[in-house]
């Protein structure tokens, strides 16, 4: 799943946003895999992703966190990426 966060910009700005994820009811949101959100078929591409996203925004897959809402889509790639930067 790690090719995912050759996606993102700023990765370390993404595993912050992961960090911030790890406890209460967004955390089991995240836990779950990415790939589960997603088609994973070909390489993951940005604009893709901006697709899946956006399409996540429209169907109301998304997650309010500190006031901001993240798509499903985005919450389990910034898990991903700090999990990435702790090892796991």
């Amino acid at each position: 799943m790690c090719r995912w966060l050759s996606c993102i910009d700023d990765v370390d700005a993404a595993a912050r946003i992961g960090a911030r994820l790890q406890s209460g009811s967004v955390r089991n949101l995240s836990a779950e895999p990415l790939g589960d959100s997603i088609d994973l078929g070909g390489w993951p591409h940005p604009e893709r992703l901006r697709s899946i996203i956006a399409d996540d925004f429209r169907s109301g897959r998304t997650v309010l966190l500190d006031g901001v809402v993240f798509s499903r889509t985005e919450v389990r790639l910034y898990d991903l990426a700090y999990r990435a930067r702790l090892g796991a």
